[in-house]
């Protein structure tokens, strides 16, 4: 691949879906996290971080005093805030897990991110569509910063291997998925106090959760769209046009302030070709240094479907029609290095 003036990316399939593995590195300098929220869900990120020598816990905090209090014994070497405001402004947290009730996710997810912090914000994203936009949007506006959504197959071992088989086709066509939870449990929570038990039921509001489907389910619906993603490659005339060729024209450095160590962003213009027809394209695309020699390329950006004359796919289920919107977001990751 080369960069410069008329140089052409292609955007192969593995490279859109199937990248390649970074290799682990235990030398990766430390990330401190401050965990936001610590009750039942919140312990557990803090339970597993105590385990990662590179991501030591140095703030955790909650409005609940007593919750505030077990987080703490979960690491004994943080500072407790009794708030995330406080906690955002310790200068020591680079980075922040957000394990709050899911209607709380938008408020500290941008504050986070508006105070310069990596985030990964606990499943589902966001209680609502507005808030899922807006804290989506905030992350996009922020390219330097990490933002990662807990969901938990994305991080199996197993389904990435699964993953090639079921795409593949090699099982046959994909006609039905199912998923399940097997586990006899109640969300419901006792408190002698009777406004913390309504804090603690905030599952049960209607108004404030998204129910088993959101709340639980958000996983399965999460890897059926990732593992059964034909209905857009068939859109896309995937087959019989196998690569998205991006046509670099113009691309200029897009923040001249970096530090150093941080990837180098590059605003790009080009044309895209996808489906046979081509359309001219704004594009940003950093460039990092990794292990060795290592570089890692990575770009997005927005389109629409119709501009290369595709038609929204709407496949029929048994529940009725789903329309899909005519934007689509394209993204690309490669590891490149010279050859010996």
């Amino acid at each position: 691949m080369a960069m410069g003036g008329g140089a052409v990316l292609e955007l192969t399939p593995q490279a859109l879906g199937q990248a390649e593995e970074v290799p682990k590195n235990d030398s990766t300098p430390p990330v401190n996290v401050g965990v936001v929220g610590c009750g039942i869900w919140g312990r557990k990120p803090l339970k597993t971080l105590a385990t990662i020598p590179n991501a030591p816990v140095v703030a955790v905090s909650d409005t609940y005093l007593a919750y505030l209090r077990r987080g703490l014994r979960g690491a004994p070497k943080a500072k407790g805030y009794p708030s995330h405001t406080e906690l955002l402004s310790d200068e020591n947290v680079q980075a922040v897990v957000v394990a709050t009730p899911t209607h709380q996710h938008r408020e500290v997810v941008l504050a986070a991110l508006e105070a310069g912090k990596h985030v990964y914000c606990e499943a589902p994203m966001a209680h609502d569509i507005d808030d899922a936009r807006a804290i989506a949007k905030a992350a996009e506006a922020a390219p330097k910063l990490n933002f990662q959504v807990g969901l938990q197959t994305r991080s199996d071992s197993q389904r990435h291997f699964l993953i090639d088989f079921v795409r593949t086709g090699a099982m046959g066509k994909n006609a039905l998925a199912r998923g399940q939870w097997h586990k006899k449990t109640s969300w419901r929570r006792v408190s002698p106090n009777a406004a913390r038990q309504r804090e603690l039921n905030w599952r049960l509001d209607r108004k404030l959760s998204l129910g088993l489907i959101g709340e639980i389910g958000v996983h399965q619906v999460d890897a059926l769209g990732w593992f059964m993603n034909e209905v857009m490659h068939g859109a896309m005339n995937a087959q019989k046009h196998k690569f998205a060729r991006y046509n670099l024209k113009e691309i200029k450095v897009a923040d001249k302030k970096r530090k150093a160590g941080d990837p180098i962003v590059f605003n790009t213009k080009g044309t895209l070709n996808i489906n046979g027809k081509s359309a001219p394209v704004s594009m940003q695309i950093s460039i990092a240094k990794r292990e060795g020699d290592k570089l890692k390329v990575s770009g997005k950006t927005k389109l629409r479907m119709s501009q290369f004359g595709i038609t929204p796919p709407a496949p029929k289920i048994t529940l009725g029609l789903i329309t899909t919107g005519d934007e689509v977001s394209v993204e690309f990751e490669w590891f490149v290095a010279p050859k010996k």
